[in-house]
């Protein structure tokens, strides 16, 4: 990559600041290791708390790639700040610091607006004993995948239901069974 390149990017997301294009420059020859790479930026709400929450990761699962609130960009690190640019590739990336091409922006039109998310109803299906401290157990178990309380729904020969409100499908945990409702 080129030295000392000033590189004119736009931000997509900025430790400590709310998601929204930004336009920056980046000295280029100041780039860190790791970087860049690809990055999605996870906008959700948090439980309980109706205010977004923004995560950065590196790794994302198929369903989170149908979720309209996730963001793509590239994450680049300049003497030790990281940020995550509206570009549409690496290799895009890599072709405009060595000086041989132009940024191609995915958000050139603007970030897509926040699309509050719609809760649903699931079962919990697990074996324990119906008892209070079974309860508590699956509310520590689920806690921060499910909005408001869960619900003791029924209890037949071993087996437990319990009812919760999600805005996305509960990750079982150990040989618990996740269902809608």
């Amino acid at each position: 990559m080129a030295d000392n390149f000033l590189l004119s990017l736009w931000s997509i997301y900025k430790p400590n600041h709310p998601v929204q294009l930004q336009q920056i420059g980046a000295n280029i020859s100041k780039l860190q290791a790791f970087s860049p790479r690809p990055c999605w930026v996870k906008r959700q709400i948090v439980a309980g708390q109706n205010q977004v929450q923004t995560l950065l990761t590196f790794d994302v699962s198929s369903a989170d790639q149908l979720d309209p609130n996730l963001l793509q960009g590239v994450y680049i690190e300049i003497s030790g700040q990281g940020v995550v640019v509206d570009c549409i590739s690496i290799d895009n990336f890599i072709t405009a610091a060595d000086g041989l091409g132009t940024i191609t922006r995915r958000y050139a039109s603007g970030i897509p607006a926040f699309v509050s998310p719609t809760p649903s109803c699931y079962t919990i299906s697990r074996l324990d004993d119906a008892s209070g401290y079974a309860h508590d157990t699956v509310v520590m178990d689920y806690i921060g995948q499910y909005a408001g309380n869960v619900i003791f729904y029924s209890h037949i020969t071993g087996t437990s239901i319990y009812k919760v409100t999600a805005y996305g499908t509960p990750i079982a945990i150990k040989g618990d069974v996740v269902a809608p409702c």
